[in-house]
């Protein structure tokens, strides 16, 4: 017999050595600032450590008065732990403790002695779902595993109750392949307000987080995130790597946040273009473009099992466009930016209007650089009364912002100082019939490029809709030579509509958030 499990040893095994013994990994030092537990906790006597993960640690325990094996959680630093910390871990056995699932790790019994608080559960042999990974699954046997944990998660949810780190390593399987969800330490009540939830802060594991969740934006978490989650434990099954990778922490983040995921069948072409759809709307960016619950994830899998048709939609180029032009990155940044924006288009409308108007009156030159000089006096004071924060950048996004509307700036100036420059020395000649103000409207069809190539660069960075005012900006200068005397207010009109729906479309996130 084992003196370590209390197995039966085959006689024929070598030295005596337990095979399932061998099989755990051996436990690891503490450290510095951990103790090592006492040998018997209550009703538990420790055998040894089976894993330990950022704040706890699970050790293998005989409980004495039912004489049965079992896994015992403590806190990771012991009778050194913070208030904070106990509360956590009251909160994830709490979690854990009230769903009663045959996939989700049952707890037995929740205890404390003198400063060390635990609670046990159902001891699973076969390891987690981790070892699996690095090599890609058959495609029904990964299919079948989320299928499984899916309906464990939908489980949680109807209770209210948001994992926030699913990944391969919280879901452990037995012998007989059969997953079970574990670890809810970052476990959220649904609707509570929690110390450990808090925008800005980025809890879980980035390689399997959600673009939201990987933003720091705690508060607008919905069961969308675990099901990006499960999707990304999906396709490391079935690919043998993570949907994004990165050197640091900070880059993996990033690309999680920004990038689109390399599709499976590019990775594995054995991924059937059914399931390698479901994995892909899994990990759509935007939350709502995702499977609605955990259930009809679940659902969707066991359809493509049983070969029937599924409900997601393969993504075809239009789809993927449409996907692009509803991604928005980087909202909580410039929430306080859309009252500016509305009132920036407003004025700028109505300053080219006023262009309009005077060139339609055939007024002196001077009184279209007065126009211009209050719409410029105006803009400053908005902007002086409206800003975000402060008169210049504070941060990394709002600098690139700036270096793209400053870079447009200059060279609007410069193509101001060359035309001037060709008009004066005779190198440009506008035609008998061209209006007298040509010198001042040749400059808006360059105005709308330059407007354009801005939007086109910002559709990349913040709002995939200013793809579309970018294109919108290039087809008025393009149009805008057949029709020169109504570029100002062609202009002014598009720049108030780009600049007005981007204000509204950062209020109505701002309001949601």
């Amino acid at each position: 017999m084992c003196p370590t499990c209390g197995s039966e040893i085959s006689a024929d095994v070598p030295l005596g050595l337990c095979p399932k013994c061998l099989l755990r990994p051996t436990p690891a030092a503490p450290l510095n600032h951990e103790r090592e537990a006492p040998r018997q906790i209550g009703d538990y006597e420790i055998i040894g450590e089976l894993a330990r993960g950022g704040m706890g640690i699970v050790y293998r325990a005989r409980q004495i008065s039912l004489n049965r094996t079992v896994a015992l959680k403590m806190i990771l630093k012991g009778e050194f732990a913070s208030p904070q910390d106990v509360r956590r871990f009251q909160s994830e056995a709490e979690a854990a403790g009230s769903l009663d699932h045959p996939n989700i790790l049952p707890v037995f019994d929740v205890g404390q002695e003198k400063q060390w608080h635990y609670y046990s559960m159902r001891l699973i042999e076969g390891g987690s779902l981790e070892s699996r990974c690095g090599t890609a699954m058959p495609v029904h046997e990964a299919a079948e595993i989320i299928a499984t944990v899916s309906r464990a998660v939908h489980h949680a949810h109807l209770h209210g109750i948001l994992h926030r780190d699913l990944k391969p390593a919280n879901i452990l399987v037995d012998f007989n392949g059969e997953p079970f969800v574990t670890d809810f330490g970052l476990a959220k009540q649904i609707g509570k307000h929690s110390d450990a939830t808090r925008s800005g802060v980025i809890m879980g594991t980035p390689r399997y987080m959600s673009p939201e969740q990987a933003a720091g934006q705690s508060k607008r978490l919905t069961l969308a995130s675990d099901i990006y989650s499960l999707g990304a434990i999906l396709y490391e099954l079935l690919t043998g790597r993570a949907p994004f990778d990165g050197d640091s922490a900070l880059e993996l983040l990033k690309r999680v946040v920004e990038q689109e995921p390399m599709r499976p069948r590019r990775v594995n072409p054995a991924i059937s273009r059914d399931l390698e759809a479901i994995c892909l709307k899994c990990l759509e960016k935007t939350p709502s473009r995702r499977y609605a619950s955990a259930e009809k994830l679940a659902d969707d899998l066991e359809r493509f099992l049983r070969g029937e048709p599924i409900a997601a939609a393969s993504t075809n180029v239009l789809k993927r466009i449409a996907r692009v032009l509803e991604r928005s990155q980087y909202d909580i940044e410039f929430h306080k930016w859309g009252t500016m924006l509305i009132g920036f288009g407003v004025i700028i409308l109505f300053g080219h209007l006023a262009a309009f108007v005077l060139i339609q009156l055939r007024q002196p030159e001077y009184t279209l650089w007065i126009a211009r000089g209050i719409q410029l006096a105006l803009e400053t004071c908005f902007f002086w009364r409206f800003r975000p924060r402060s008169q210049g950048p504070a941060s990394a996004l709002e600098r690139q912002l700036w270096s793209i509307w400053l870079g447009f700036l200059l060279a609007y100036i410069a193509y101001l100082f060359a035309c001037r420059t060709m008009l004066k020395h005779g190198l440009v000649v506008s035609g008998d019939h061209a209006s007298p103000y040509w010198h001042d409207l040749i400059l808006y069809p360059a105005s709308a490029t330059l407007s354009g190539l801005a939007f086109f660069i910002m559709g990349g960075n913040y709002w995939g809709r200013f793809y579309q005012f970018g294109l919108a900006f290039f087809l008025l200068a393009a149009c805008m030579p057949f029709a020169l005397e109504w570029s100002p207010l062609m202009f002014g009109g598009l720049t108030c509509i780009t600049l007005v729906t981007f204000g509204l479309h950062l209020r109505l996130l701002a309001r949601d958030d």
